[in-house]
This record gives structure tokens, C-alpha cells and sequence, in this order.
């Protein structure tokens, strides 16, 4: 008996902390979006602006293979080598051509002997992943169809914003100027005026969205290569802003 009511107890516990929970956090969903005391206001604005991309990232992945572990780290190394001359025709930054991954391990293959499987060594296997980053995206579809003429594989590229490079400040104005209309209409609305502003604070929801292209994986050879454009990323930003009632 007193064992179901210790548990009848802790269910009203709990039931009581998670009905103080929700009513607190409606009441501090209220707050921040767009509530009226005796002498404040409080309201958000939020402003969107779509800017063209800035920066390329590619993938770049060769290979090479043989019987001969020596051969094959040749193989991989040639073809690494005539990627990077291409890529140093464009005068790009070393830092923003990165080693991702480099590995070599023996092939092993599988077959049945007898009925029973077994497996095997055989070639060597050597494999380099370079991710490059391309500041001029200008030069994107040129820099593809160099890369045709090496034997490597090209996955990309995914398109974003110079965060560094970005000038936001029309952004944060013009959320501003949309919270400070939100909140002249609601003083409008109750008979009063509006005064100073108390606070700004940014939202945590106002970092810049990236839209990145969809990646492309193919296999360099001869020819041409596609047209590749660049696109554009929204940067937004929301502002909870406070003002005075008079």
C-alpha cells in the first residue's frame, strides 16, 4: 500500500514539474516575441538577403595500383603530381589545397576452393584525397576543365560564403527597421507611443543559411567540362529589440 503511494506521489510530482515547465516556457515564448508591459515593449525582426557565393570547395581523389607496391605508390604519386601543376597555374594558395586522406593497403580477393572460401592478396592499392578551396569562383569551370586532362576523380563543388568577407550590416538594419514597424503598430494599436530603445539582442537563430550546390562525382579524362554556377547563400539575421512606451 504504501509503495503504490510513493508512486502515486511521484507521478503527481512530475506531472505538477512538467506542467510548470510548459506554462513557463509559453510564457517566455511570449516574451521574446512581441509582448506589451505597463511601460516596455518587446518585439523581433527578422531580415533575409540572398548573396552570391564566394568560395568553391572540391574533392580530388587519385589512385594507383599494381602488383608492385613501389609501382603503385608511383602510379598514385604521377597523377597527384599532375594535379597539383595544374592547380598551380592558378596561383592558389597552399593552404587551401589540404591532404584529406592518404592510405595504401593489398587488394584481397575471395574465391571458393573445395567448397570452402578463402581469400587472397593481390595488388597493392595506394589512395590521396587533396580538398582544394577555390576564393574566386570565377575561375571554377576553367580550373574543371584543366582538371580533365589528369587521371583523377573530381567530387564537387560545394558552394559558400567568405564569412570573414561579409559585410552584414545592411542586414542587421533592416531587421531592426522591421522589428521597430512591428512594434510602432502594436503601440498604435494600445493607444501609445513609442520611446528609446531599452535592448538589442541577436537571436540565436540568425546565422548565415548555406545553400550549397549538389555535389558532382566523375571521372577526369578528355574533353570539356560542364558549366558549373556558383550560385547564391541567404545570410539571415532576427533581433529581439526592447523599446519604452511613453
Amino acid at each position: 500500500m504504501n509503495e503504490n503511494i510513493n508512486k502515486n506521489y511521484q507521478y503527481s510530482i512530475i506531472t505538477i514539474l512538467v506542467l510548470f515547465l510548459g506554462l513557463t516556457s509559453f510564457a517566455v515564448y511570449n516574451y521574446f516575441n512581441n509582448s506589451v508591459s505597463s511601460n516596455q515593449i518587446t518585439v523581433s525582426g527578422t531580415f533575409s538577403k540572398d548573396i552570391n557565393n564566394q568560395i568553391a570547395t572540391f574533392t580530388i581523389n587519385t589512385n594507383g595500383e599494381d602488383e608492385s607496391k613501389e609501382k603503385a605508390e608511383s602510379i598514385n604519386s604521377e597523377k597527384i603530381k599532375k594535379v597539383k601543376e595544374v592547380l598551380n597555374q592558378f596561383s592558389l594558395d597552399e593552404k587551401d589545397i589540404t591532404t584529406q586522406n592518404y592510405s595504401s593497403y593489398r587488394k584481397i580477393e575471395y574465391y571458393t576452393e573445395g567448397g570452402v572460401q578463402k581469400s587472397r592478396e593481390t595488388t597493392w592499392i595506394f589512395n590521396q584525397s587533396l580538398r582544394v578551396t577555390i576564393r574566386d569562383v570565377k575561375i571554377v569551370n576553367e580550373i574543371v576543365r584543366s582538371l580533365n586532362s589528369t587521371e583523377s576523380e573530381i567530387i564537387g563543388p560545394s558552394y559558400s560564403l567568405d564569412i570573414v568577407d561579409i559585410d552584414d550590416k545592411e542586414v542587421y538594419v533592416k531587421a531592426f527597421e522591421k522589428a521597430k514597424e512591428k512594434a510602432e503598430n502594436l503601440a498604435n494599436s494600445s493607444g501609445r507611443k513609442l520611446g528609446r530603445v531599452v535592448n538589442i539582442v541577436e537571436s540565436n537563430s540568425s546565422t548565415p543559411d548555406f545553400y550549397p550546390v549538389p555535389m558532382l562525382s566523375r571521372q577526369a579524362g578528355g574533353g570539356g567540362g560542364p558549366d558549373i554556377p556558383a550560385g547564391s547563400s541567404k545570410i539571415s539575421k532576427t533581433l529581439i529589440v526592447i523599446f519604452e512606451l511613453k
